[in-house]
């Protein structure tokens, strides 16, 4: 942090199944999103897509049907 053309986000999920990835800027308004499936266990995803994001200060929050989990990212190009 900051990213400037990509990031990657890891996490460990308890289960098999879909996580849905949401970035939003600080007015709460969604500037991208991805559903994508992971298995049980440490999981990386690349997210590829942020040279299209403006700068600024953004919450990357990611779902897989337990509890969301949030971070603070940066993007500085």
């Amino acid at each position: 942090n900051p990213a400037k053309s990509a990031a990657t986000i890891s996490f460990v999920a308890a289960t098999s199944g879909d996580v849905s990835i949401r970035l939003f800027d600080l007015k709460g308004s969604t500037v991208w999103q991805k559903q994508t499936r992971v298995a049980a266990g440490t999981n990386s995803i690349l997210l590829d897509q942020l040279a299209n994001i403006p700068n600024g200060i953004y919450i990357l929050q990611w779902f897989d049907g337990l509890k969301p989990q949030q971070v603070k990212l940066v993007v500085n190009h």
